[in-house]
């Protein structure tokens, strides 16, 4: 930088220099503040798509608008791209081009299938999802990049479900309709979860032997009914103990309300012994049992317990209750917290900044998170990641210093000869 700083300064005349780069943030300010700087942003696919249509007006070539939305999307924002893959089309198809020939020539998973996949998952129908997975794997696509596909469907069905971020989907006005049809029959916190089930995936796919068993897992978890959590019943309390009465006065015979063997005549007692208290069967009979009673609400905090799934799905959706925090939203995206004993979280952090920042949200968090698991005992502990130093390359001391401390005799023949370290 500082050689191409001097060259800067002192251009030739019939010189004019233009430095092309993905990463500005690196090139020195000197040398920017020397520069006119223009950010050149991606081309949109509703941009690639129109100037398609009109180089397909301009070459006589009728083509359909979904089939261009096919070659926008594969460009990935570049229109040179666009243009080449539009040409390989018309080699292979000629002047009419259709959304399937787009798809067969150009090797492309069909968004239909993402769509189809979702209406199985909202109804539940496990055997349709994975005979669905089979026919994608059978057609030559890798199942990575079916889930990759698949997480950015769902993430365009989350978008869909509010006008104010539909200006987010870019994507033909067709399939535009598509998506905000399903979001309608979709809740967020139940994409929350399946985003959170695919995200897990997607990080275990790579290093996982058995690849298609962990693709099919993981359909199953998301498509599979959701068994609700059962609630935790009271402990059961031992009945009270009977005690006989002790009436004031010898007890009156009563009705009992079900029939009940007649009790065997006491004998008399004798003159002058006191008369001892009685056992009335009736009013005993008559008691109500202490199960018919209506229990009173233990009163304290709620405790239930709660899966590691559930704590990632309310967590996912504490996204929901801060739209306008950015780097709230990002920390909540990055990090996610891990149960470290009874009732306890502990959420890891990069670095204390982010530990101040998170530390102002904390309260709300913890009543959302308390409020969602059913759990008032629960608690979070926020750590920051153990920074760790870089090992550095030894330099000539150093290196001398080590290599003296195994063999002291090279420190004599160094004095000896006189020799300087460089």
């Amino acid at each position: 930088f500082n050689a191409l700083l001097k060259t800067l300064e002192e251009p030739p005349s019939y010189a004019v220099f233009i430095l092309a780069t993905t990463e500005k943030h690196k090139v020195l300010p000197t040398i920017l503040s020397r520069c006119q700087v223009y950010d050149f942003q991606r081309i949109t696919i509703m941009d690639i798509i129109r100037h398609l249509e009109y180089v397909a007006k301009t070459e006589g070539v009728q083509a359909e608008q979904e089939a261009l939305r096919v070659v926008a999307e594969k460009a990935d924002g570049g229109m040179r791209d666009a243009l080449s893959i539009f040409d390989q089309l018309v080699a292979f198809c000629g002047n009419t081009i259709t959304h399937k020939q787009a798809i067969e020539v150009l090797n492309v998973l069909d968004t239909d299938y993402y769509f189809r996949l979702t209406d199985y998952a909202l109804q539940n129908k496990v055997s349709e999802a994975l005979l669905l997975l089979n026919e994608v794997l059978q057609k030559g696509f890798d199942a990575g990049h079916f889930i990759t596909g698949l997480m950015q469907h769902l993430r365009n069905v989350l978008v869909a479900k509010d006008t104010q971020t539909l200006s987010l989907l870019e994507t033909s006005d067709t399939i535009q309709k598509q998506y905000m049809t399903q979001a309608q029959q979709c809740e967020a916190q139940w994409l929350f979860r399946a985003l959170d089930i695919l995200n897990t995936l997607d990080v275990n796919y790579r290093t996982a032997k058995n690849k298609r068993l962990t693709v099919e897992l993981a359909l199953v978890k998301w498509v599979a009914p959701v068994a609700p959590m059962a609630a935790t019943a009271p402990v059961a309390q031992p009945a009270p103990v009977k005690t006989p009465a002790q009436p004031a006065q010898p007890a009156q015979p009563v009705q009992s309300a079900a029939p009940a063997p007649a009790p065997k005549p006491a004998p008399k007692p004798s003159v002058g012994m006191p008369k001892l208290p009685s056992l009335n069967m009736a009013q005993v009979t008559e008691t109500p049992a202490p199960a018919e009673e209506p229990t009173q609400p233990k009163e304290g905090p709620q405790n239930t317990p709660f899966t590691r799934d559930r704590l990632l799905t309310v967590w996912a959706g504490l996204k929901a209750h801060f739209p306008k925090e950015d780097r709230l939203q990002r920390m909540l995206t990055d990090y996610t917290p891990v149960i470290t004993g009874d009732n306890m979280l502990t959420l890891t952090l990069a670095n204390p900044w982010q530990k101040e920042e998170f530390g102002s949200f904390g309260k709300q968090i913890m009543t959302i998170v308390r409020k969602e698991l059913q759990n008032d005992l629960v608690k979070l502990q926020v750590t920051v990641e153990e920074y760790v130093k870089e090992q550095q390359a030894y330099t000539s001391q150093e290196k001398y210093k080590l290599l003296v401390q195994q063999n002291p005799a090279l420190q004599e023949m160094r004095e000896a000869l006189n020799l300087q370290l460089e």
